[in-house]
């Protein structure tokens, strides 16, 4: 049966499933913010509960996987106020390999800023995910066994390609 295409609308709740019987859910957050819930299942929760489970994390996600209904609707609910704002993100160049935070509250340097390793430590890349890489990631958080996904984003450090290495 084919996906039904859908509007991206913040309060979204939406059910991903698994293939085999579980599934999780997320919540439409700002552009293109999309909150995880902690919680793989067999049974159906009401999004009143859903929306209060704790979070396994946050993630920029296409907005054109999300309208092609991949994952399906199941209503909408208010965004608990703090997951309505961006979370700190680190960047990091490439060819230099400096790394930068990313924020809204950076705005009057276009969003970034310099940053060291330790700032970055346990912040997300700023990347824009594809759903099928999000159920990776959700499969692999639920297994308990490292992504590949999240491990090909890490913070590389040592000598870069081209560039200065300092």
């Amino acid at each position: 049966m084919a996906a039904k295409r859908q509007t991206r609308k913040v309060g979204d709740v939406l059910k991903i499933g698994f293939g085999d019987g579980t599934h999780s859910y997320c919540q439409i957050s700002t552009n293109p913010l999309v909150i995880f819930f902690d919680l793989r299942t067999e049974s159906e929760l009401p999004i009143s509960e859903i929306v209060r489970l704790p979070i396994a994390f946050k993630l920029w996600v296409f907005n054109t996987d999300l309208k092609k209904g991949v994952w399906e609707r199941l209503g909408n609910s208010p965004v608990a106020l703090e997951h309505l704002q961006q979370p700190l993100m680190f960047k990091q160049d490439i060819i230099n390999g400096k790394l930068t935070l990313h924020h809204e509250s950076f705005v009057d340097s276009n969003y970034e800023r310099e940053a060291t390793i330790s700032e970055c430590h346990g912040l997300e890349r700023a990347a824009v995910w594809e759903a099928s890489h999000v159920e990776d990631r959700l499969r692999d958080h639920f297994n308990g066994v490292e992504n590949k996904w999240v491990k090909s984003m890490a913070i590389k450090i040592g000598p870069r390609r081209g560039g200065d290495s300092g």
